[in-house]
């Protein structure tokens, strides 16, 4: 049986109960036990009342509901006392509520207005009290219309928002969110992308199935140009002879050759296989020869009459060295391809006239000519990005070669100081700028300060400690009016007590609000002032043994006398370095060498033993043998032969 605890057997409960309302309403406290359901009337010390069940106070642990924030008490423990900057914020007309009703610790989610006067927002009063969360439209989190949706700063990529599968309107999309949304391509194509992977890099049409279908890579082109150096008859991307769609990437009408390269990206899973087959299939009945060159080494070998293998990814040396090779074994598989002799000595004559100089790096600009759509490449669609194009050091390569998406580490210009860098050009699509980095860090740094001069204020109207310790003389042509108080840069100031000079930045002198701001280091005796308090200035003949070439650069009159650092010294007798605490030289200590040979010479020395009369009672060889005999350590033998003073109750002597 669970015993039943009285009401009086806690003190604590027995204070908040509020006995005149309870004998008002007939309620006997003596009968009111812990667990009770029973609900009764509570009187906190500070006089709030309330009505709740016993129970529930006592596992509460006697505290009031008001106290502890649980209920409200208007003007006392409300949001508009506690929180005044945010009750101002508090949409009255959405909520149907005053701030004064609600109390801080409240999680259901009410309306917000920002003095921008942005859309009314929901947020609970606990997550704006504990985060110190901000208005989401300030913040860059929500779209503010025609500011930063996606249909204001870019209607051409909104044009393929498709608003039925995504249930809202461009004009509701950040324009840079990560947030995936449903597209549809001019084509009638629809696909899933990331809005920001839209935006970040301005893809017009960035549909995949439109990509795979117009798909094509350099080493395809390379062999391409050099067939058409050959083959004047060679053609690109060839369709007619088909009706079902397919094509050929390369085409040689004149000796019905197809040459296919196959990219391991589209090419490597088994449907690609099976319109390979039928590929392969069609060519026989056209009675056309078809090459494969594949980027993997599979077994696939129904499909082509010949197969070549190379890397996916090879350098300008290994694409010379694999066009060589692949040509050289077309020619000589292909001489057997033809009955008639004449046929064959023109295929040879064409062949001889193949320039066997295959140079990737050289021939580089020709080929990037095929690779890219003129319209569609970054040149053009980024005029004012490719002015920076320094033609100079890319040479013979245009930005009319590329893709704004191409990873090619082109040369840049600013064309505000002169300067060249190297950046790949989606890095300069995606970043957009319009200077070098160290012009833009200068322009955003003067930007940014003015920014936060005009929101928090400047450092001589934020503190007047940091406006009299201004050193007006070392920071020349820089105000106090004219920098922030979080100033991150070193400037020079001078103590207006003591006088010491010293440099910081204003942003590291700014500590927490309970602190304050950090005063001079002088004052505040961290540091030593040179000619006044310093090692040098107070002790001159330590201040001559100090190793300048082992203390690197520090001076005995950049320390404190005292500090706790350890520093090298120059013995005067022996010219031994040695470290020691600045403290420890001035207590006495010296060179721990010369020390040892003091030792060794004063334990060698006869010790004499004396009575109180004087008289000499034993002789010992040196301050050990002394030590020994009278069961002590050589030390204390030592410190009464020094001071003249008694140990194990004799006097003690050098003889």
């Amino acid at each position: 049986m669970v015993e039943k605890i009285n009401v009086f057997e806690i003190p604590e409960l027995v204070n908040l109960l509020d006995n005149e309302e309870n004998e008002s309403n007939g309620i006997d406290a003596m009968n009111l036990f812990v667990n009770s359901g029973k609900i009764v009337n509570w009187k906190c010390p500070n006089g709030h009342t309330f009505k709740e069940k016993v129970g529930v106070i006592y596992k509460r642990k006697h505290k009031c509901f008001y106290c502890t924030g649980r209920l409200i008490w208007s003007g006392e423990n409300d949001l508009q006392k506690l929180h005044p900057d945010l009750a101002k914020e508090f949409d009255v007309e959405k909520n149907g509520i005053t701030p004064d009703k609600v109390s801080p610790r409240d999680t259901k989610p009410y309306w917000w207005t920002c003095e921008k006067k942005h859309p009314s927002f929901q947020r609970s009063i606990t997550h704006r009290v504990n985060r110190e969360s901000e208005c989401p439209y300030c913040a860059g989190r929500l779209p503010i219309p025609n500011e930063n949706d996606l249909a204001t700063l870019f209607p051409d990529i909104a044009k393929e928002f498709d608003k039925e599968k995504n249930g809202i309107s461009p004009s509701e999309v950040l324009a840079f969110t990560y947030r995936p949304y449903w597209w549809t391509c001019p084509k009638g194509h629809s696909y899933r992308r990331k809005v920001a992977l839209r935006t970040k890099f301005h893809k017009p049409n960035d549909c995949p199935k439109c990509a795979k279908a117009s798909c094509t890579s350099f080493p395809e082109q390379a062999i391409f140009y050099y067939a058409k150096k050959c083959f004047p008859d060679a053609i690109n991307r060839y369709k007619d002879p088909f009706e079902n769609g397919m094509e050929l990437d390369i085409y040689i009408p004149s000796y019905r050759m197809g040459i296919e390269y196959d990219g391991i990206a589209y090419h490597n899973d088994e449907e690609q296989h099976d319109r390979e087959r039928r590929k392969y299939a069609a060519c026989r009945e056209l009675g056309i020869r078809l090459v494969r060159i594949k980027e993997s080494e599979d077994s696939w070998i129904d499909t082509a009459d010949e197969l070549f293998y190379t890397k996916k990814r090879m350098k300008d040396e290994e694409i010379t060295a694999f066009l060589s090779f692949m040509f050289s074994k077309l020619f000589a598989l292909s001489m057997h391809t033809f009955d008639c002799k004449d046929k064959r000595e023109s295929y040879l004559n064409h062949f001889l006239g193949f320039p066997t100089d295959f140079n990737i790096k050289r021939d580089r600009p020709e080929i990037l000519e095929y690779l890219v759509d003129v319209d569609n490449s970054f040149g053009a669609l980024y005029p004012e990005l490719a002015s920076m194009w320094d033609e100079d050091e890319n040479k013979d390569v245009t930005p009319f070669m590329f893709t704004p998406g191409s990873n090619y580490p082109a040369i840049w210009k600013c064309p505000k100081c002169g300067d060249t860098w190297n950046a790949p050009i989606a890095g300069i699509v995606s970043r957009k700028p319009n200077c070098c980095r160290t012009c833009s860090m200068k322009n955003n740094g003067v930007t940014l300060r003015k920014r936060n001069i005009a929101k928090y204020g400047s450092l001589a109207e934020r503190s007047e400690l940091l406006l009299k310790q201004w050193d007006n003389e070392e920071n020349g042509d820089l105000s106090p009016y004219k920098i922030p108080l979080n100033y991150k840069y070193k400037v020079a100031w001078k103590c207006d007590v003591c006088g010491y000079k010293w440099s910081s930045s204003p942003n590291s002198r700014v500590r927490t609000k309970e602190e304050g701001i950090s005063g001079c280091p002088h004052c505040a005796g961290r540091v030593a002032m040179p000619g006044v308090d310093d090692f040098e200035t107070l002790h001159k003949d330590l201040a001559k043994e100090w190793d300048k070439e082992r203390n690197k650069g520090v001076l005995p009159s950049q320390i404190k006398p005292y500090s706790n650092k350890k520093y090298y010294w120059i013995c005067p007798k022996c010219k031994k370095s040695y470290p020691a605490f600045p403290g420890n030289r001035i207590g006495g200590s010296g060179c721990p060498d010369c020390a040892r040979i003091k030792v060794g010479i004063a334990n060698s020395k006869l010790v004499g033993q004396f009575d109180e009369a004087g008289t000499l009672i034993n002789t010992y060889q040196g301050l050990h043998e002394a030590a020994r005999a009278m069961q002590c350590v050589p030390n204390s033998i030592f410190q009464a032969v020094k001071y003249n003073r008694k140990s194990k109750g004799y006097y003690w002597r050098y003889i």
